[in-house]
């Protein structure tokens, strides 16, 4: 009888622990393509090593590298990976290489891509790219818990001096991320439409790219935080790092503010990262708590220490709502399309629109003015300071536009220029 108990009991435990390593597995896979036949990328190679090094102890590993020389060599090392991944495991994608934004579409370069060529037409080529949202369709296919694809790969598009048609100097698109049962994450290492440094400032090509060092210097303690407060301090710190080139590392997805790559540090609390553009085209970025992670932020007289230094404001809309058609005006948009579009494009410091273009605006709709852009908690804003009711048809006079990031958008909020209110705590 007892021989007959323990032996149904080894089989319960087998079976349990077998059932939950499959449920909960952590997979991982990192592709870098450097040996491009008609050019290279050496700082791959570092990039790879770093993120391997990394991410070794806490994922089940699959490295692509340079072996699959051809499209068919990666997707027969793609398709393998992509079956192995069970309901609920956690999925993470590191890719470091060549991708362009083409026709609104992202596509990764795999190494066999023709060299570009003057009259060549790049609709005919496509066909022998990578189309990222599929990639992560097919991921979403399998059901894991979370997809996090981190896209080292914005660099200046090879085909935009060569081929004709609607194609970017530099940069990738944002994504249209379908809806599932898991959450998804994609973490740009810059802005949309936006090119990234390929290597350390005073280093050379081999040297790797500022956005895999900061990864790697801030993933020990950035995995045990809420992964948006990781996003954004890797963004804030490569920002730093390549100043004064524009490069600002972005996320797009939905995951809950409590997700983790590894295992999460409960007493952490989150960063939020700010950028502040001043009419006269000045930047400056803050964290709104600098204990979240270990940041330098500079020491200066004008550094700004909390949103409440950052003025008086009023809500003007979101990175998200871009798409949104002219004369368009609603409590999201309350100054309208257009002046959303500018807004936008003064944070990024595109130049496309000159700062002092969005100095003035005229509220459609009436919106509350509070004391600093409110504070998030637990993915939620918190609005402790309101000051006035902006009345609709009322013209204000902005010093500078605020953005955040935060739950994978951009909100922005207009500074009003004249005296900070008194009466907020």
């Amino acid at each position: 009888m007892k021989d007959r108990l323990l032996k149904a009991l080894l089989i319960f435990l087998f079976v349990h622990f077998a059932t939950e390593s499959s449920y909960a597995a952590k997979r991982a896979l990192i592709i870098g393509f450097s040996e491009y036949s008609w050019t290279k990328l050496p700082g791959v190679k570092t990039d790879l090593k770093l993120i391997t090094t990394r991410l070794q102890d806490d994922y089940i590993l699959t490295v692509i590298d340079d072996a699959a020389k051809t499209r068919k060599d990666f997707r027969d090392k793609w398709g393998p990976f992509v079956k192995s991944i069970q309901d609920k495991d956690d999925v993470l994608i590191y890719y470091a290489g060549h991708a362009i934004d083409f026709n609104g579409l992202n596509y990764l370069l795999p190494l066999d891509v023709p060299e570009p060529k003057a009259d060549d037409s790049l609709l005919a080529l496509k066909d022998q790219f990578l189309v990222l949202r599929d990639m992560v369709s097919e991921l979403h296919e399998r059901t894991p818990r979370s997809t996090i694809f981190v896209i080292d790969a914005c660099r200046t598009n090879p085909y935009s001096t060569k081929l004709r048609g609607p194609i970017k100097d530099g940069g990738l698109g944002r994504e249209v991320i379908e809806r599932y049962s898991g959450y998804t994450l994609l973490f740009f290492s810059a802005d949309f439409n936006q090119a990234a440094a390929d290597s350390l400032p005073g280093k050379g090509a081999a040297a790797g790219s500022p956005f895999a060092h900061v990864f790697y210097d801030l993933y020990p303690v950035g995995k045990t935080r809420p992964i948006f407060a990781f996003t954004q301090a890797v963004s804030f710190r490569v920002q730093q790092l390549v100043a004064p080139r524009d490069q600002l590392p972005t996320s797009q997805g939905t995951v809950p503010p409590s997700y983790c790559l590894g295992e999460c540090d409960k007493k952490a609390v989150e960063a939020l990262q700010i950028v502040v553009t001043s009419v006269e085209g000045q930047r400056e970025a803050i964290i709104q708590h600098p204990k979240a992670l270990p940041q330098k932020l500079p020491q200066s007289p004008e550094t700004l220490a909390s949103l409440k230094t950052i003025g008086n404001v009023v809500y003007v809309g979101t990175r998200s709502q871009a798409k949104c058609e002219a004369d368009t005006y609603s409590g999201d948009i309350p100054f309208g399309c257009e002046f959303l579009k500018k807004a936008i494009s003064v944070a990024n410091a595109d130049g496309k629109t000159l700062p002092r273009e969005i100095s003035i605006a005229t509220s459609k709709v009436n919106l509350r003015v509070r004391r600093g852009p409110p504070k998030i908690e637990r993915a939620k804003g918190i609005n402790d300071c309101e000051i006035r009711v902006l009345e609709r048809g009322e013209s204000i006079k902005l010093k500078s536009i605020v953005s955040y990031q935060y739950s994978g958008d951009t909100y922005l909020w207009g500074v009003i220029d004249g005296p900070a209110a008194s009466k907020c705590p």
